[in-house]
């Protein structure tokens, strides 16, 4: 067995709290494209969404969220034909007042082929999901501060 390790980070412009609740909504419901809606199989808690789990679009793969500390981190695990283990984590850490970094990272054990191909083209999905999410984090922080006015 091989294992890989994919790690990517943004700031975006809102507090940790603000940036979790995107990204659960975004990426997680929305499977982080604009327009996109994830095909859940089981909804989980229904305010922390612990053991919600959803399917990949175009595959038997499931994810399920395993871990969650609302504001701060979160883990879901992958079960797929051919991936022995794979966990992600994604972490939400103020590094100044209103400015939060998330970082996103996935680990993998299986195969030599499946590992690399996993590293490759994941990195290149996380990259392109979180700068959405930054994208639509701005887009949220526009809509309210125009219905402040």
């Amino acid at each position: 067995m091989t294992a890989g390790r994919v790690s990517r980070s943004i700031v975006v412009d809102v507090g940790p709290r603000q940036a979790y609740n995107s990204w659960i909504d975004f990426a997680w419901y929305k499977n982080g494209f604009p327009n996109g809606k994830a095909r859940i199989t089981e909804e989980g808690n229904q305010e922390t969404h612990l053991g919600s789990t959803r399917a990949l679009i175009g595959s038997s793969a499931l994810e399920t969220l395993t871990l969650v500390e609302e504001g701060e981190k979160l883990c879901y695990i992958l079960k797929a034909p051919g991936i022995r283990d794979y966990q992600a984590t994604v972490v939400f850490e103020e590094i100044q007042e209103g400015k939060t970094q998330i970082t996103w990272t996935s680990e993998i054990e299986s195969n030599f082929v499946i590992t690399n191909i996993f590293t490759f083209s994941f990195g290149a999905v996380i990259n392109k999901v979180l700068g959405n999410l930054k994208e639509y984090i701005s887009k949220e922080i526009v809509q309210v501060e125009a219905s402040e006015i």
